[in-house]
């Protein structure tokens, strides 16, 4: 069982996955791991709306791979060219080596197949949090960043 611990208390997670039932789980998932700052969006097109609305925004997006008009890999080659440094994971259903060597080789930080368990989630937001705690303001110490809610 994770143990939920009050560290991701002020971070702040973009969801986009356009299937609701599965937003719904992941959303379930980040709250039993601490998380109490959740956006939840339907498609990588509002995903993008909202880094573009937010452009102060910090925080971990997870994200679905196969969305229809933009994918998962679109949004996150989007996003990168404004924030370089975001925490990204992407979770998907593809486990072929293509898929694979295309998420290590864009430098997606951490790569989840569904069906996505908690424990999996967690141990992949810990290991995206230890590696940019720099760009998260929650774990960095630097509070004057804001989150937004929707």
């Amino acid at each position: 069982m994770v143990n939920k611990e009050k560290k991701y208390a002020h971070l702040s997670v973009l969801l986009i996955d356009d299937d609701y039932s599965t937003r719904e789980i992941l959303a379930f998932f980040l709250e039993e791991i601490g998380f109490s700052n959740i956006h939840c969006l339907a498609s990588g097109t509002d995903g993008l709306e909202f880094i573009k609305s937010n452009p102060d925004w910090r925080g971990i997006v997870v994200c679905d791979w196969n969305m229809p008009v933009m994918s998962g890999a679109d949004l996150y080659r989007a996003i990168k060219k404004t924030h370089e440094d975001i925490p990204f994971i992407m979770v998907t259903g593809r486990s072929d080596e293509e898929s694979v060597l295309f998420a290590k080789d864009s430098g997606i930080y951490a790569y989840i197949l569904k069906p996505v368990s908690l424990e999996e989630l967690a141990r992949k937001i810990e290991k995206v949090s230890i590696n940019h705690a720099s760009f998260l303001p929650a774990l960095s110490g630097d509070k004057d960043i804001p989150t937004y809610t929707l």
